[in-house]
């Protein structure tokens, strides 16, 4: 049996849920603890597909899907927040393919939260200076600068997804169905399909946590 690290409310997800959260990691290239963390991150350990910005902001589910990123996947709010968790596990692979990641490519937890945040520092080095202040998109996100540096770093902005990530680490793994391990589920049927049809999404800069 398979497990995924013990991020802020795993323990809460059915047992299916988990299964259909490593077969889409694994569709799309994702080493299943880096989903699972973006997403406990993303829905602050609600893992609820209805899950509301917290900022107050329109975005919701799993990975905060924005107005942007709902045009661009043709589905309503609405309906993003009637589906259950598994169905919108689909939109969220959609996304990871359209960014480029796909199985074989290694890709790390900084790079998995950064698809989802601010996709052109995808591959980045740590100590690159993603904003500056006065570029009018610092000041939207200058809760990421804690050192007042003037700037923020890929490193400033994935500082809290390592942080939950290597909490998750020191908590008891969680138990996955077998069906979780079942291959193929990136090299045919829906998984392919999936990838075959993904959807463009991009999503708007946050100060923090707000979109």
């Amino acid at each position: 049996m398979s497990s995924l690290i013990g991020v802020l409310g795993i323990e809460t997800t059915t047992p299916s849920f988990r299964a259909a959260l490593l077969r889409t990691a694994r569709a799309v290239g994702l080493d299943p603890d880096h989903l699972a963390t973006v997403i406990s991150f993303e829905t602050g350990g609600s893992f609820s597909p209805s899950q509301e910005n917290r900022a107050g902001s329109s975005a919701v589910g799993l990975i905060q899907f924005t107005q942007a990123a709902r045009d661009e996947l043709g589905v309503s709010r609405s309906a993003l927040m009637a589906m259950s968790a598994e169905e919108q596990l689909e939109y969220v692979r959609r996304y990871f393919a359209r960014k480029g990641f796909a199985p074989g490519k290694s890709r790390s937890l900084e790079d998995t939260y950064l698809a989802v945040f601010y996709p052109a520092a995808i591959g980045k080095s740590l100590g690159t200076v993603l904003f500056r202040k006065g570029d009018g998109v610092y000041e939207k996100n200058a809760g990421f600068d804690v050192a007042k540096k003037g700037y923020i770093t890929v490193a400033d902005v994935t500082a809290k997804i390592r942080g939950q990530y290597e909490s998750g680490l020191q908590r008891p793994r969680v138990k996955v169905p077998d069906g979780g391990t079942a291959p193929g589920a990136g090299a045919g049927g829906i998984g392919a399909l999936l990838l075959a049809l993904g959807t463009g999404v991009w999503f708007i800069f946050r100060s923090g946590k707000s979109r």
